[in-house]
């Protein structure tokens, strides 16, 4: 998947799924999401345009936002709340998918310069 695309998604789905956490359950922490999502489609012009930095910074923050989502995900599943297991679950799916995809390009920039 091309990573600007990857990150796309992601960043919407972590805005529109916080989002919508946040409404159903009043946590201030909810919005930790939605201001990840923020910051990954401020990323989008820079990825789009090959920009190192930006590109490893997107990945970073995609790995710690993949990473702190694994916790409210085990909760909502205690809890059996199936509307938060599918909004983290999503942000959860979209998150791996992205980082995926950037570690592929990588990995694909690299042994293209080795040639």
């Amino acid at each position: 998947m091309n990573i600007d695309l990857a990150n796309k998604i992601n960043g919407i789905t972590l805005l529109a799924m916080g989002v919508w956490g946040f409404y159903e359950s009043g946590s201030k922490t909810a919005l930790i999401a939605p201001g990840f999502g923020l910051g990954l489609l401020a990323c989008s012009n820079g990825i789009a345009t090959r920009d190192p930095l930006v590109s490893h910074l997107a990945v970073v923050f995609t790995g710690i936002v993949g990473l702190m989502l694994i916790k409210p995900y085990q909760g909502a599943k205690s809890r059996g709340d199936s509307n938060a297991q599918l909004r983290v679950g999503a942000m959860l799916a979209t998150s791996g998918l992205a980082f995926v995809s950037f570690v592929v390009h990588f990995i694909s920039n690299r042994l293209a310069k080795q040639d």
